[in-house]
């Protein structure tokens, strides 16, 4: 999942632990596993009938790289009311694992999902919903990535042709199929401020291109309080920040008051403090990363009284903006946050926002954030839409405790779904099964007094392990707020076992052994009881053997991904039996660091 890497020896001679080094470090570039493992097509979310729109066709290995040589065919199958669809196309290596169709139309209203093979692969593009002059469009973009100038993460320090600035606007344009994009420096060496800053700002002005491609200037601060990303609506005229570990009051002070400026809540190295610095206010959310979900930390935002828009975001490192999500060797918040080693896994990139606006441009993306018309998904271009009567997730609407609530919720999907949660205050409102279906609508009506807190949205979890969010939509009501002491917590079902397997519990079960060969060598494998098979997963990110067991002396309910088709195989956990980020980690994962370190 790496794209380049250094190799660098010493030598200890006579074992006092002193090591010398060995020459000049060997710099070598990451290919792509000789076998193709995923074929993608991405086309536009909205269209309108007849208009002409390009499609990204891209085959990638199993660890999310673009197969950069291959050299075959792609079929594509016939579909009826597409205009310019050709039968097949050829690629070379010259195309780098990429091929961009251009002038399709889609000639009537519906929803179109095109069809292709190739490489022994098959695949169809994410929904397109087709319609007569839409009055809205939805925008993808990944809006904290990171690229060259860190001062912390040595490769990230090299300037390479993968992570330069300029490169990594390219990739998400062309790789990603991205309308907008942040990738920013993590961490900038206080000495070099106006230099790396300047490359970036220079990345966008060659990048800029309204209707087609907007890039936002951004850097990842990292005051006391909790990481934040800093977007900023224009990057023309905006100077070199303030030092990157700052005190949180002089990050607000510089930029707390500017509505050109977004600082986004993320869930990357160091999650918000708010038990010791609660900001005025906190507009953007994310709600799902590269390191996993964190529904948990919207919960807490909410609750604190905060009212975010919420984003998805890959907080992606050394690997390729714009590509799949896949499953890394590093990054994951056990061992981080938890007291467990450093093997657990990442998803690497993936992780996505989908902004509502009239136009690609940048206003018009600006000013959707700022009125919360956004939602967040773990990397499928699933549409999400919460309709709160005229209302939209995002919007605020005044309840009246005698008013009644007319709730229309539709998803457009990218593989069959498994659940659809209305999420009302603390309390899971309701949920419906659709049993596989990829296209979806349902209504609620509910007299308001039955429907508890100030703010509902919408968590949709597909049969392939991808979730997605809708923005809340906020509630403003008097003192009159039904408790809800009869429905099931927001995150009650992360404890609920499913038939979620494909294969039946034997096909995990014949990976048991080397799981707990690994847990006694890596872990404190007395921790992990009840550790049962839970069948065989087919994820988005791979194929895995789940297992579920109960952790530590709270018998914490935990799931483990152990995906063997790897020579090293590698390993994911999450508290919970479903993975949408259901456990507080500002308040657990200290509680566990103090009793098991």
């Amino acid at each position: 999942s790496a794209t380049a890497g250094q190799l660098l020896l010493a030598v200890d001679e006579t074992g006092a632990g002193q090591f010398v080094g060995a020459g000049a470090p060997l710099c070598f570039r990451v290919v792509h596993d000789a076998e193709p493992r995923l074929l993608r097509l991405l086309g536009p979310s909205i269209a309108d009938v007849g208009e002409p729109f390009d499609l990204h066709v891209g085959l990638f290995d199993r660890n999310g790289n673009p197969c950069e040589d291959f050299d075959g065919i792609v079929d594509f199958a016939p579909e009826e009311g597409a205009e310019g669809l050709p039968p097949q196309v050829a690629f070379t290596a010259a195309d780098g694992g990429v091929r961009i169709i251009e002038g399709l139309r889609l000639l009537r209203p519906g929803v179109f999902r095109l069809r292709a093979s190739g490489a022994s692969l098959t695949a169809t593009t994410n929904p397109i919903l087709v319609e007569n002059a839409p009055a809205q469009r939805v925008y993808w973009g990944d809006v904290h990535a990171h690229g060259w100038g860190d001062s912390t993460m040595h490769l990230m320090h090299l300037r390479s042709h993968r992570l330069d600035p300029a490169a990594r606007h390219a990739q998400a344009r062309r790789l990603g199929r991205l309308d907008f994009s942040c990738p920013a420096s993590m961490s900038m060496d206080a000495t070099r401020r106006d230099e790396i800053f300047g490359v970036y700002r220079d990345a966008c002005a060659e990048h800029d291109e309204p209707g087609r491609y907007v890039p936002f200037l951004a850097y990842e601060a990292h005051p006391t309080a909790g990481d934040r990303q800093v977007i900023f609506r224009d990057y023309r005229d905006e100077p070199a920040p303030p030092p990157m570990r700052g005190p949180m009051e002089q990050l607000i002070a510089q930029y707390g008051d500017r509505d050109d400026v977004l600082l986004q809540v993320h869930i990357g190295g160091d999650p918000p403090h708010w038990d010791n610095y609660r900001p005025v206010r906190e507009r953007f959310l994310e709600v799902c990363s590269g390191f996993g979900c964190a529904e948990w930390l919207l919960q807490e935002a909410l609750q604190l009284g905060y009212e975010p828009g919420v984003c998805a975001a890959s907080d992606l490192h050394l690997g390729w903006m714009g590509g799949p999500r896949s499953v890394e060797t590093f990054r994951g918040r056990f061992g981080q946050k938890y007291p467990m080693r450093q093997r657990d896994s990442a998803y690497g990139t993936g992780p996505i926002t989908a902004i509502q606006a009239t136009e690609l441009t940048r206003d018009c993306l600006w000013n959707a954030i700022e009125a919360r018309h956004t939602a967040g998904t773990s990397g499928a271009r699933m549409l999400i839409d919460l309709r709160l009567g005229d209302a939209r997730g995002g919007d605020e609407i005044t309840v009246g405790i005698d008013d009644t609530l007319d709730l229309q919720c539709t998803v457009h999907a990218c593989a069959p779904l498994a659940r659809v949660d209305v999420i009302a205050g603390v309390h899971r409102l309701h949920s419906w099964e659709p049993h596989g279906e990829l296209d979806w609508h349902q209504g609620l009506t509910l007299p308001a007094a039955m429907v508890p807190g100030r703010w509902i949205y919408l968590r949709v979890e597909q049969a392939d392990g991808e979730w997605g969010w809708t923005s809340p939509v906020y509630l403003k009501r008097g003192d009159e707020i039904p408790a809800g002491d009869t429905l099931p917590a927001w995150n009650d079902c992360a404890a609920q076992a499913t038939d979620d397997s494909s294969a039946g519990d034997d096909g995990a079960a014949a990976h048991m052994a080397d799981l707990r060969a690994y847990l006694e060598r890596e872990e404190e494998a007395l921790r992990f009881v009840e550790l049962s098979p839970a069948g065989i997963q087919r994820l988005a990110v791979g194929t895995c053997a789940q297992f579920r067991c109960r952790w530590g002396e709270e018998r914490l309910p935990m799931t483990i991904r152990w995906f063997f088709e790897f020579e090293i195989p590698k390993i994911r956990f999450d508290f919970g039996w479903r993975d949408y980020g259901a456990m507080p980690e500002n308040q657990l994962g200290p509680e566990l660091q103090t009793r098991y370190r």
